[in-house]
């Protein structure tokens, strides 16, 4: 899911839904789920939209994502629908 971000113009603030398979031990220890979101967000709307139009991430390990959701690539059109900074 991605809202207008609050840090800059033209970024976002993420909400991202991982299924408890998808925290490892390489996640930090407040941020679980991190690495392969991070993966997947970075391959599914490529890596310089992440670094340049994503200012927040937020992760829920969760079975059930809201009806709402997106998968990352699905989030392209969201971003580049935006003015960039």
């Amino acid at each position: 899911m991605a809202e207008p971000g609050t840090a800059a113009p033209g970024t976002f603030d993420m909400a991202f839904f991982e299924s408890q398979s998808a925290v490892t031990d390489e996640d930090p220890e407040d941020g679980p789920g991190a690495l392969v979101a991070n993966i997947e967000l970075s391959l599914g709307i490529g890596e310089l939209r992440f670094m340049a139009r994503v200012s927040s991430i937020g992760i829920a390990v969760t079975e059930q994502p809201p009806p709402e959701a997106l998968l990352a690539w699905d989030l392209i059109e969201i971003i580049d629908s935006a003015p960039a900074h």
